[in-house]
């Protein structure tokens, strides 16, 4: 990117090396995740308000975006971590504000729709998705989501149709169900997916195509010209390229396609110490907005905090592989000889996927191509053009990196590629729109509740249950146990948690609903109060109108007939002066005395009319300068009044309602909607057992191993060796594909129990709490994860004193737990000590700002897990001199 070292123009912001060299692959498929607690660490010698800038950008980031997981051992939602290197030191150009150089990694393209799927949670989202490329009738819709919804081959086709039809879809009765996979995509809705669990949806799409730019440096195996325009090429081979999606780890993180709280760094941010020959950190960057967000920016200096939120964005997913494509093709276009595959040009990120032109939306498919034209963020196929993108820095770009807005003098978003001196930029609509579809989710909006339930739960309860099945072999007794104990006491556990949330939440929820909807009827009592106030105004104002309009018209009206009068006397007076001048010419011409004084009378007489039409005349034009500054004075007012009335009107209608109204009624809906589920919990624990019928699976184990022996009672012969060891085999593959059954049974009945909906039993921990120490001791021995993990955060956050009273107890409590005989003095002592030491550390953890927290505030606290796991002091590499060279490569100045 060339940019001229003026101060007058715009620094460019960069995304250093989005095409690093230690990329990341990996298949591991954690959580799916949906506030960010942002986890930075600073090169030796930083100074205060860098990190003070930093941690204000990632607070401002997290105000706006929220990422949680479930953690697997106490149920609870927690935060998504990212971890970022920030480093201020010289860059190798210096009109280069600063770089972030996301991790990367890469997925399978069936992958990456799969977990985008899952992670719905808008109509943004679910648009985006259905812009993605699917092949037709994807196994995902045709066959996981129909089953979902109810259709199955045991149905008959008219069952299956009229089940559907219910739903609200409208399908060809001419063709098969499983080939309107098209159809049945368009025509699902957000409802739809909240009835179903979209865990068990996988899609098989595994490739995508794509306008592909044809250069000399890079061979693909076959681009095929589009129609109808046929200079836009198609890359629609299957390679590589058209099958991998490569995203930065954070947002892989947001996907749940690495674990949240993976500890590797996830970014690096280089900040410039050198801009445009100035190396003084007062001289080059303003602080204030970092300490006074309203603050003005010194117009010779750039603003630091617009910069680190724009490569912070940069690090959470906004990234373009044409950036990589742009330097691959550079570097090999200098090296002759030297071609690239399109095989290894892999690097179609997800922002790529809604990056559109004209050409690519006639031909349904995103743009990849390095070319002229106007390229725009879409999340409808290119039907609609939410901003454009830069294009680029090769000759047919727009001189900036891909990976950003369009440069424009009205920024788009924080997210545009340069800034100027004095220039402050805030992260804007289009930003997060972006940022949403890619996996983030937007603040203040309502949860996305669905019947996915727990998957981490699941699978932390299932993991390698058919595994063990297979280790144990055809242990018969060890096989029972482990099909049927833990599933029971699981329904133990589930059940347990159920009663005691039924019982402590029912009359705090019912006690905040009833709160919430007095304070909405009062908020909507004051607004009507209000409204009748305005419209009171209004028929005041209206009544002003109406008469001043009367005046006017009147004084118009004057002012009318004034003018008629004008026009006659001007005629009259024409009409006078022209018998006149008749008159005179005759009395030339005239010689006989008689006829001229007859003439001179008639020319005396007019003479006089003549100077009655002038001064009546002269009444009129006097009058007018009279009347019409009054006509303009009272137009004046009544426009005015107008004025005062439509905006009057503009109030009335901006008071239909108020942000506090729409805040008591989402708080409204969502307590209505707990409360529902909450009062729904009756019978759950039949339920629970019904789904886990010992019985079933000691005869279902039992058949197996009755059928086995039959088999092995008949092979007594010599030789039969093998043929023994091929029915064991397949006996224990039965047994294993049981154990998968039951896998999947456990999924279901965690799914089932649906605890992320029940936030907190903060007044059942209190009365154990405010018992005595033998019934806490008592309490615990049967807690779960989540109540214990209640208990402490209370303790946490209870006052000085009280936190003192209750940790004596738990600790006593604890000692009762520890030990099932009674100890001397001196050992009592000792143990109490121990116990209370790792007290203390839950305790602390699970305060406001801890990382066991479920209260945290978000974007800059450092969890101890993390820090405590680093074994580096920093960069994950010694990268000094690769910045340089990525730099160099992107920032050609």
């Amino acid at each position: 990117m060339s940019i001229k070292s003026k101060s007058s123009l715009p620094v460019p912001l960069t995304h250093l090396g989005a095409f690093a060299a230690a990329v990341l692959s990996t298949n591991t498929i954690a959580d799916p995740a949906q506030a960010i607690t942002f986890n930075f660490s600073y090169a030796h010698g930083t100074r205060q308000e860098i990190i003070d800038g930093f941690e204000k950008a990632g607070s401002l980031w997290s105000a706006q975006l929220t990422d949680t997981y479930l953690d697997s051992s106490t149920f609870r939602n927690l935060e998504t971590e990212i971890n970022i290197f920030v480093n201020y030191s010289q860059l190798s150009t210096d009109n280069v504000l600063g770089g972030a150089r996301p991790g990367m990694v890469r997925v399978n393209y069936d992958k990456y729709l799969t977990a985008s799927f899952r992670n719905i949670s808008s109509e943004a989202d679910w648009q985006a998705f259905r812009s993605l490329q699917l092949i037709d009738n994807d196994h995902g819709v045709t066959q996981d989501i129909l089953a979902e919804l109810g259709v199955n081959k045991y149905n008959t086709d008219s069952q299956n149709r009229n089940l559907l039809s219910d739903l609200g879809f409208n399908l060809n009765a001419n063709q098969a169900i499983s080939e309107q996979g098209a159809t049945i995509l368009n025509q699902l809705t957000l409802d739809h997916l909240r009835q179903i669990n979209r865990n068990n949806v996988e899609f098989k799409s595994d490739k995508f195509k794509m306008l592909a730019t044809d250069t000399e440096a890079v061979k693909y195996d076959k681009l095929e010209p589009a129609s109808p325009d046929q200079t836009a090429l198609v890359d629609n081979n299957g390679n590589d390229n058209n099958k991998k999606i490569w995203l930065t780890r954070a947002n892989a993180k947001a996907l749940g396609l690495i674990q949240a709280i993976d500890d590797a760094f996830d970014a690096e941010i280089a900040i410039n110490s050198l801009i445009l020959g100035q190396d003084s950190l007062d001289a080059i960057w303003d602080f204030n907005r970092v300490y006074d967000i309203t603050s003005g920016v010194d117009s010779n200096k750039y603003d630091f905090l617009s910069v680190a939120q724009h490569e912070i964005g940069h690090s959470l997913g906004f990234v373009s592989g044409l950036d990589a494509f742009e330097l691959l093709n550079a570097t090999a276009s200098g090296e002759l000889g030297t071609l690239i595959e399109d095989k290894d040009l892999a690097y179609v990120s997800p922002m790529d996927l809604y990056r559109y032109s004209e050409k690519s939306r006639a031909v349904g498919a995103f743009d990849w191509s390095v070319s002229t034209g106007d390229r725009f963020f879409s999340i409808d196929g290119g039907e609609t053009r939410v901003a454009s993108f830069a294009t680029g820095i090769s000759a047919e770009g727009d001189g900036f990196q891909s990976s950003h807005w369009s440069q424009q003098d009205s920024p788009l978003g924080v997210m545009t590629p340069a800034l100027k001196r004095g220039q402050a930029l805030s992260i804007t609509e289009n930003d997060l729109l972006f940022l949403d579809v890619l996996g983030w989710e937007r603040t203040g909006t309502a949860a996305f509740d669905d019947v996915s339930g727990i998957n981490a739960g699941t699978e932390a309860i299932a993991d390698g249950l058919s595994a063990k099945a297979n280790q144990l072999g055809l242990d018969w007794k060890a096989l029972e146990t482990l099909l049927t104990q833990p599933a029971a006491s699981l329904i133990n556990e589930l059940t347990q948690e159920r009663v005691a949330m039924f019982a402590h939440q029912q009359a705090e929820l019912s006690g905040n609903l009833t709160a919430t909807n007095t304070k909405l009827t009062a908020a909507r009592n004051a607004l009507t109060l209000l409204q009748d106030q305005k419209e009171v105004e209004i028929k005041a104002k209206e009544s002003q109108v109406k008469t001043q309009q009367g005046i006017l018209e009147n004084s118009q009206k004057q002012l009318t007939e004034l003018k008629r009068s004008q026009a006659d006397y001007e005629k009259d007076k024409q009409e006078l002066q022209s018998k006149i001048q008749e008159q005179e010419a005759k009395l030339q011409t005239t010689t006989k005395a008689s006829d001229r004084e007859k003439i001179q009378s008639e020319i005396n007489k007019l003479t006089s009319a003549l100077s009655s039409v002038d001064a009546q005349l002269k009444i009129n034009l006097e009058s007018q300068s009279k009347i019409q500054p009054i006509v303009n004075a009272e137009q004046i007012k009544l426009s005015s009044l107008q004025s005062d009335l439509s905006r009057l009107q503009t109030d009335l209608n901006n008071l239909s309602t108020t942000p506090e109204i729409q805040s008591l009624e989402l708080q409204k809906t969502q307590l209505e909607s707990t409360l529902k589920t909450l009062n729904g919990l009756d019978g759950q624990s039949l339920k629970l057992a019904q789904k886990s019928d010992s019985v079933f699976i000691k005869e279902r184990l039992a058949k197996i191993k009755t059928s086995l022996n039959d088999k092995l009672s008949s092979l007594n012969y010599l030789g039969a060796g093998p043929r023994r060891a091929e029915e064991e085999r397949k006996a224990l593959e039965q047994v294993v594909k049981l154990a998968q059954e039951q896998e999947k049974l456990w999924n279901s009945l965690v799914s089932d129990h649906e605890i992320a909906l029940f936030p907190g039993a903060g007044s059942q921990v209190q009365e154990w709490l405010t018992g005595t120490t033998e019934e806490l001791k008592a309490y615990m021995e049967t807690a779960t994860f989540y109540q214990l993990g209640v208990l402490y955060e209370t303790v946490a956050n209870a006052s000085p004193d009280q936190q003192a009273e209750w940790i004596e107890k738990l600790t006593q409590a604890s000692v009762l737990l520890a030990s099932n005989e009674p100890l001397d003095e001196k050992e009592a002592a000792k143990l109490q000590s121990r116990i209370a030491k790792k007290l203390q550390d839950l305790i602390e953890a699970s305060g406001p700002d801890g990382p066991l927290s479920r209260s945290r505030s978000g974007s800059t606290t450092s969890s101890w897990r993390y820090w405590l796991s680093r074994s580096r002091t920093g960069s994950t590499t010694t990268t000094f001199r690769y910045w340089q060279t990525i730099h160099a490569d992107y920032m050609d100045a």
